[in-house]
């Protein structure tokens, strides 16, 4: 998302017309962004690694390039130098107050991986 757009809800209005229109029972992505994480968790009822969920954990274990760390990340996904040069959004946490997200999971320390998430949609 561009940043002249970023924090409308543009994300979040995307998300919730895939959602409602193609009905998806799950829902995957790479990212090293807790507004990303936040956003899938508004549609679901559990996202790994945020839960210890066997069937999500399966799911995360097939994608591209999955690599376990301390949790499943995608290596190098994003180059040496990452996809936010000067600005990454895993120095932000997840929750209010709270560590960042490099700090939660620190297969984020290197800015060239992404975070592998899955999640069961809500129903």
């Amino acid at each position: 998302m561009h940043p002249s757009v970023q924090r409308q809800g543009v994300g979040t209005a995307m998300l919730r017309t895939l959602v409602n229109e193609c009905n998806p029972g799950y829902l995957a992505a790479y990212t090293r962004n807790p507004a990303i994480i936040k956003m899938i968790q508004n549609e679901s009822s559990a996202v790994y690694p945020l839960v210890d969920d066997v069937e999500l954990h399966g799911m995360a274990t097939s994608m591209s390039d999955a690599t376990y760390i301390d949790a499943l990340y995608h290596v190098n996904r994003y180059g040496e130098e990452g996809l936010f040069v000067g600005e990454d959004p895993a120095d932000n946490p997840l929750e209010s107050g709270g560590v960042s997200l490099k700090q939660q999971f620190s297969g984020l320390a290197s800015a060239g991986n992404a975070l592998i998430l899955t999640a069961r949609v809500r129903k």
